[in-house]
């Protein structure tokens, strides 16, 4: 996984820079990918896919900017420290989100991504990455939120490339058992989910601006997804427990 991610690290594609990407691992600035998570090298059945990762913190800023620090082109053992550097980061930031302050809004979607997956999984918070593995649709940031990139086909284009490229890799090298959509932008967008041969369903997801009664919406809607595929959880979970 480490080597998969590292690569990751290493893309730059102009084109994709074109339409909307910000991914310059070339440089001294590095805008390197924040679109992955997994706690241990131990095999999971459950994978998480999100939209894109988000613009750096400046505390990401800060570490990356101690790994690379030239104009030269990002060498392999570099990309992998920085996949071992976000992992640190990532990890920090999934573990605050469990016992989460509303005033560190920087957590919110890590909140969120938590109560919704131990919520159809039936599990705690801090379980949620003893069984899942997490990702993004699209590796880079980009240049507006993904859902409002204007630039005609933008989209369309980032999400087969990046397919392609990384995502259709990574599900082959996971081999889950069922894959879960973080919201519709994902599930709409995923491409050729007919034949992958797993199991796909879409998580409803919250954003940070939500009212209470848009969350407790949110929350009914992840009763409905956790009763319908309760039985699939069920037996993948006894898989897992027995090896």
């Amino acid at each position: 996984m480490l080597d998969l991610y590292s690569e990751i690290i290493r893309c730059c594609s102009d084109e994709c820079n074109e339409h909307g990407a910000v991914n310059d691992p070339n440089g001294n600035k590095c805008f390197i990918p924040r679109s992955f998570y997994w706690k241990t090298s131990l095999p999971k059945k459950f994978l998480i896919i999100a939209t894109n990762p988000g613009k750096l913190t400046e505390e990401e800023t800060k570490e990356y900017s101690k790994i690379h620090r030239s104009n030269d082109r990002i060498t392999i053992e570099e990309s992998k420290e920085f996949v071992r550097k976000h992992l640190d980061i990532a990890g920090s930031m999934f573990r605050n989100a469990i016992d989460y302050d509303e005033n560190r809004r920087k957590l919110s979607f890590h909140r969120d991504l938590l109560e919704a997956i131990s919520k159809v999984l039936s599990i705690e918070r801090y379980q949620v990455f003893d069984y899942v593995n997490y990702t993004n649709l699209v590796k880079c940031q980009t240049i507006r939120n993904f859902t409002y990139l204007k630039k005609s086909k933008a989209k369309d284009f980032l999400v087969k490339q990046c397919y392609h490229q990384h995502l259709k890799r990574e599900i082959d090298f996971l081999k889950p058992d069922l894959i879960l959509a973080y919201g519709e932008e994902v599930y709409n967008n995923l491409p050729l989910r007919s034949l992958i041969p797993t199991k796909i369903f879409v998580l409803p997801r919250i954003w940070s601006g939500a009212t209470d009664d848009q969350r407790r919406e949110w929350r009914n809607m992840l009763d409905v997804v956790h009763n319908n595929i309760k039985e699939i959880v069920k037996s993948i979970k006894d898989r897992m427990k027995h090896g």
